[in-house]
């Protein structure tokens, strides 16, 4: 899952292995395996793993190693290649494309060879289908593979255990305040995460306040106390809403199109594009472009590129904008929004949408017109909703995040009320999404609704009660229901007994051990019931 430590992994075992061969170096002995750790995320677009390795070595590196070295190398066991992030490529394809990726990938799995992927678990979702990916049971791209198929273990980093939380904090904090975290289940419990350890010590004096504790929240906390204390620590010329809105909508362009940095030449284009008459002064520009880039959620290298400091932060950013699209953010989150600048304080408070609080218009002299404060955001239309939220299925993480920051959850409803008579092109995920996050806010309350016509494509109902729910003439395409047995048209044994496939009514041929019991395939291609499935003579 996010914020587990999977790239501190990599990296610390790297390093690991790393000083294993600077030993073996400097006492003369047969040097072990050199550790590579790719970043996959820098190579989001890179469907070939030639081009992953070719832009690592030669784009990043400067290191000229063609192929044939490089396999050599690597079939002589002189590599321990790490690939991190499988799920920062994986994350804006469909299935098939997944397996495709990772099957390119595993090209470099050659005998002699070592490898390494990081992945989060929501890119395999049951255990089972991960196994079955990774032992080539699912068909895929595998032609260009050559000798034997490679074989695989499959890992999970376990979440921080007391004594490992206590170490960690240990180093950036006092006695007193690690034994505060650690006398608190809830601190303990979101802890266990390595990332939220310092977002859980920039948000304790809001804890100790007594605010309410969950994993939103404490990203909230932390979040607006670091861009306070950027505005404290700057002449600045923008509001703290000013800074969450750009925060928000760059970390939206990251994620949708899985860039994740962007140069600072590339700042005033964005902050144009944003705020547009308060600031087509070059000078106004200016200010405005100093004061974006000192954010300390984002971290620049050598080249003036920004890329956020962990991959969570993006998400709590979109999980926000998302939240606030919806018209469904809760009271505590909105008040984050509203330290806006140039506001009528004698005004009474009204509701605004996402887009159209940001939106500052000049007086004939220039200057900012005052706006009424804000009350709270009411929904996009959905052709605005189609544009982001509906884009494409909500991630697990956005969606964990999101769940602590709906503070209405009729709000969702209506929405996927508003897709009623539409198109799917219309719509797009903003159905499926809202259905899902809803659902696991109150598995029951879309119970004796009525969406008929509505189009509801690529929900998570699984643990949703739907009793007397008006599903007539909705499109659920893609959507998950609670799995039941359909009515089993045929039943077929292998040659030796150790197997049985299924063929049932909702389009399934299903594989099963006989002695246990246990489902282990299910292939879901076919367009209608399976009336008929056979084994092959020889088993296969």
């Amino acid at each position: 899952e996010f914020g587990t430590g999977k790239t501190w992994f990599a990296f610390h075992y790297a390093w690991t292995a790393l000083q294993r061969y600077k030993d073996a170096q400097r006492r003369g002995l047969e040097r072990p395996r050199l550790p590579v750790v790719i970043t996959l995320r820098d190579f989001a677009k890179a469907l070939n793993v030639e081009n992953v390795l070719a832009g690592f070595f030669f784009t990043q590196h400067n290191i000229r190693i063609n192929s044939d070295v490089f396999d050599q190398l690597n079939r002589m066991g002189k590599l321990l290649l790490i690939f991190d992030g499988f799920d920062e490529m994986a994350a804006k394809v469909d299935r098939q494309q997944m397996i495709n990726n990772f099957w390119e990938l595993a090209k470099v799995v050659v005998p002699g060879a070592k490898v390494i992927l990081t992945c989060r678990t929501e890119h395999f979702p049951e255990a089972q289908e991960g196994r079955a990916l990774l032992n080539a049971e699912l068909q895929a791209s595998t032609k260009n593979l050559t000798g034997e198929t490679p074989q695989f273990e499959v890992l999970e980093l376990e979440k921080f255990n007391d004594e490992q939380i206590r170490q960690v904090l240990s180093y950036q904090t006092e006695v007193a305040t690690v034994d505060q975290v650690m006398g608190n289940p809830q601190l303990l419990d979101l802890a266990r995460r390595p990332v939220m350890t310092d977002l859980i010590l920039e948000a304790l004096p809001d804890i100790e306040a007594g605010k309410p504790v969950d994993m939103s929240r404490v990203y909230l906390y932390a979040v607006r106390r670091k861009m306070e204390r950027d505005i404290k620590a700057e002449r600045t010329f923008t509001s703290l809403a000013d800074k969450l809105y750009f925060l928000c909508e760059l970390s939206w362009e990251m994620l949708s199109t899985d860039q994740m940095s962007i140069n600072y030449k590339l700042f005033p284009d964005r902050i144009r594009r944003l705020f547009g008459s308060i600031v087509q002064e070059q000078n106004d520009l200016d200010h405005w472009h100093y004061d974006m880039m000192g954010q300390t959620m984002l971290i620049r290298n050598a080249n003036g590129d920004y890329t956020p400091a962990h991959r969570s932060l993006l998400e709590f950013f979109v999980a926000y904008k998302f939240a606030a699209e919806l018209g469904a953010l809760a009271d505590d989150f909105t008040e984050l929004a509203s330290s806006q600048s140039c506001l009528d304080v004698a005004a009474v408070p009204v509701d605004y949408t996402w887009s159209g609080y940001f939106e500052r218009q000049l007086d004939n002299s220039g200057n900012c017109i005052a706006i009424p404060p804000l009350k709270g955001f009411a929904k996009e239309t959905l052709e605005k909703l189609r544009e982001n939220f509906g884009k494409a299925p909500l991630t697990k993480a956005v969606m964990d995040l999101m769940l602590g920051m709906v503070g209405d959850n009729e709000a969702l409803v209506e929405v996927i009320e508003m897709t009623r008579g539409r198109s799917e092109d219309e719509v797009g995920y903003v159905g499926g999404n809202a259905a899902s996050l809803v659902v696991k806010l109150d598995r029951g309350v879309l119970e004796e609704r009525d969406l008929s016509n509505a189009v509801i494509i690529g929900a998570d109902l699984s643990n949703a009660s739907l009793h007397s729910v008006n599903f007539a003439l909705s499109n659920l395409n893609d959507s998950v229901f609670t799995k039941i047995f359909a009515v089993v048209f045929s039943v077929a044994f292998s040659p030796d007994g150790k197997l049985f496939a299924m063929g049932d009514g909702y389009s399934v041929v299903s594989l099963w051990e006989t002695a246990s019991g246990k489902e282990i395939l299910a292939c879901k291609g076919h367009t209608y019931r399976v009336e008929s499935v056979a084994f092959s003579p020889d088993g296969m």
